[in-house]
């Protein structure tokens, strides 16, 4: 099978058990019959997002266009700890011909937590269209992320020795019909193989 995008010789991937229907979104993404961890089905986030979002447009349009959905494509999924927005933010960046290393966007953390009364939300909790700072439950003051990317994160500091990966599904979009380019993707595990 041929291969496009970064390479991982060296590794194994740990793909049985998989769920070829679990495309989710925010808590949905990543649950307990995850343990230990297989493969997550997503989307990448923010691909319009950003100063660079038309750079991460013409990526996944480029991407589209040169593969043709038979060849592994597989992505980095680099941590981002010093993400104004979210210490758990991983980006995926893509080997993109004829434009280098390219950010495509990040993994989706929607989901979040309220630490005080226990209370999830399989996206954060919005007063018009504004994301809220108190829990609408118990009034609190601790929601806190706990989506697919802080999940993911927490698996990378806690296995270091492991390495979180995408390999790309389907790209969508980029048509007349529907302009905005997209990608549905798998985060895999590779780790390194015993001698």
């Amino acid at each position: 099978m041929r291969q496009i995008g970064p390479s991982i010789e060296g590794v194994r991937t740990d793909t049985q058990g998989r769920n070829p229907n679990k495309i989710g979104r925010g808590r949905e993404e990543m649950s307990n019959d995850y343990a230990p961890f297989k493969e997550v089905r997503t989307k990448i986030v923010g691909v319009t997002m950003g100063e660079d979002a038309e750079t991460r447009q013409l990526a996944i349009r480029t991407i589209g266009e040169h593969w043709d959905g038979e060849a592994r494509y597989f992505l980095d999924l680099v941590p981002q700890p010093d993400n104004p927005f979210d210490a758990d933010a991983i980006r995926v960046m893509a080997e993109v011909p004829g434009m280098g290393r390219v950010q495509l966007g990040f993994v989706s953390n929607s989901a979040c937590l309220c630490g005080f009364c226990g209370k999830d939300y399989p996206s954060w909790p919005k007063v018009k269209g504004e994301k809220v700072t108190q829990c609408p439950v118990c009034s609190s003051d601790q929601l806190r992320p706990d989506g697919l990317a802080t999940k993911i994160s927490q698996l990378m500091r806690e296995q270091p020795n492991e390495n979180y990966y995408g390999e790309i599904l389907s790209i969508t979009g980029g048509t007349e019909d529907k302009p905005t380019s997209g990608c549905n993707f798998a985060i895999k595990r590779a780790y390194k193989r015993k001698s």
